[in-house]
Parts: C-alpha cells; structure tokens; sequence
C-alpha cells in the first residue's frame, strides 16, 4: 500500500509539472522565434558559463529557416522547421567539433535541444524550447544587441577565404571596406574586388561584382573573391572578438573577418 501511495504521488508530481509548464508558456507563431536568444537555463536550472568561454547562445533567420549560435565552446548551426501548434524540428542541427577545457554545459544544451519538439513564450517573455511532453529543455533571454548588416559598415582585415588562410597577412593587405550606401571593396594582394551588398538580419547577398584589370604574379585570392562572395548567403558572429563568419547554403563557411581599428 505504501508503494502504491509513492507511486501514485510521483505520477502525481510530474503531471503536475507537465500542467504548470503548459499553464505558463503561451503557443506562439514561429515570427516570434526570429532574433537572437541567450541561454538562461537548461532543464530548468540556470547556467554557469565556464570561465574563458562564451555565454551560448541562439538565432533564429525564421524566413530562410536557418539557426546559428553557440553551444559556449563550438558553433551550432543549421537548418529548423515549424508547424502548427508551435512544433519546431531542429533535428538538422549541427556543431563543430572542437575540445574545449569544460564540454559539460555544451554537452548538456545539446542533449537538451535534441529533445526539443516544441516552443513557446512565458509569462516573462522568455523563449522556452520544450520536449514532446512540454517540459522545459532550454530557456532562452531576448538578446538587445541583434546584428544585422548594418554592423558591417567600415574596414575589416580577412582572415581566411574559402582555403587561402590569410590570418597572417599584415593589416590591409587583404582586407573587406562595407560602406553605408550598401557598396563594398575587398583589397586582394593585387587587384580590388567591389560591388554591392545587400541583406534582411542576417541574410546577405555580395552582387554585381566587379573588379579591377591588372595582371599579377599571383592572383590566387582575386580569384577565390570572384568564385566565392557570390556564394555567401548569411553571416553571424564567431568565438573571437569583432570577427564574423561568412557561409553558403550548405552552411559551409566561406570567409572570416575581423573589424579592422
């Protein structure tokens, strides 16, 4: 009898749970996934970001259905999908795989987001990714500082261009210019490269390239330039301070930068 009681009070508790979770989170339309999100809490437990690493993060491109962020030590990107009644696949989802000194709050995000099958918003607007019982996985804080492709404006050295490594070049020898008038200018070691810009969050397109007509000895990164900026389809920021990561439709990163003083 006693055994029946125990068991009777654990069902008890966890339907409980499961009630209050889908009292205080509200079904919202996946517009209201779009932007950039900090992780608050995993499994309901607040995190502690190990010292020297990042705080995780997540972003949602909800017109291309494209997630990038951070897992604290490795990226996380990929593609989602939403359906009715606020589900959410994210089961194309993937992280580099670098080793970090403490894997332990990555390891248990991506645990977490590998349970998701719902969302939602809380009574303090918080972005709640659920399991398929609504229990919360990951508990996400509105970011304010969103980027978008107006934070490209200026001068930014490139670090790296498709295979070319160029991270030891001295400053300006390969470099990116964004101006405000939605044009740019990359300095290639031989001929500058231009055209236009042009994007919504974090999508953006490099078109109308064009260049000038020197011949050169070597010409390798003029012509990577040429070949690989049409291929750039969105943009988000990297681990390493001021620098942004360029990628294609496969999410293959394309270009690094790093914002020049």
């Amino acid at each position: 009898m006693i055994i029946m009681n125990k068991h009777l009070l654990i069902s008890g508790m966890i339907t409980a749970a499961i009630l209050t979770s889908c009292d205080t989170t509200r079904t919202v339309s996946a517009d209201q996934l779009s932007g950039e999100w900090n992780v608050a809490k995993i499994e309901g437990h607040a995190i502690t970001v190990p010292v020297d690493q990042d705080v995780p993060y997540m972003a949602f491109d909800v017109a291309n259905q494209r997630m990038f962020g951070s897992a604290s030590c490795n990226r996380i990107m990929g593609n989602f999908q939403t359906a009715d009644k606020g589900e959410i696949d994210l089961s194309g989802i993937i992280a580099t795989r670098m080793m970090c000194p403490q894997m332990s709050l990555e390891d248990s995000l991506l645990t977490a987001l590998n349970q998701v099958k719902t969302f939602g918003l809380n009574k303090a607007n918080q972005l709640v990714l659920m399991d398929g019982q609504h229990r919360e996985m990951v508990t996400l804080d509105k970011r304010a500082d969103e980027i978008s492709t107006t934070m490209l404006t200026g001068s930014w050295k490139v670090n790296l261009l498709g295979d070319l490594d160029l991270s030891s070049n001295e400053e300006g020898d390969y470099s990116i210019e964004f101006l405000s008038d939605g044009s740019f200018s990359m300095t290639t070691g031989c001929n500058n490269v231009g055209g236009n810009y042009s994007g919504h969050y974090v999508d953006i397109a490099f078109t109308q390239l064009r260049s000038t007509r020197m011949m050169c000895p070597n010409m390798e990164v003029e012509q990577a330039a040429s070949q690989l900026l049409p291929k750039i389809v969105f943009f988000s920021p990297l681990s390493q301070q001021d620098t942004l990561g360029f990628y294609d439709a496969e999410n293959n990163l394309i270009m690094t930068i790093t914002k020049m003083q």
